[in-house]
């Protein structure tokens, strides 16, 4: 989603988005890097979900890369249908079976 943005964007041309609405978990790449290194060198085992658990619409994030830059009259949300077969919330939490 976020790189055929950003390149629509930067070419001049209007980016046509989904309406935005589904909610996922971003996290940054050395956050993420980081949360697989120390599971990794842990004793932990089984499944282990990384995000940051904060909910973010899609919508959101293309905002903020149209307002870097300066192309918000250039993306049109709903010129795309929302894939039925997508989840509407994708985001990480948090559930221990261990006491902390």
């Amino acid at each position: 989603m976020a790189p055929s943005v950003i390149l629509s964007l930067l070419r001049g041309e209007t980016a046509r988005c989904t309406s935005g609405e589904h909610i996922r978990d971003f996290l940054h790449v050395e956050d993420a890097a980081s949360a697989v290194r120390a599971v990794s060198s842990s004793d932990f085992t089984g499944a282990i979900n990384i995000g940051s658990g904060e909910p973010v619409k899609l919508r959101t994030i293309v905002e903020i890369i149209a307002g870097i830059v300066d192309a918000r009259d250039r993306v049109v949300f709903a010129a795309l249908p929302d894939k039925p077969s997508e989840p509407h919330l994708r985001v990480a939490t948090y559930k221990s079976s261990r006491a902390v």
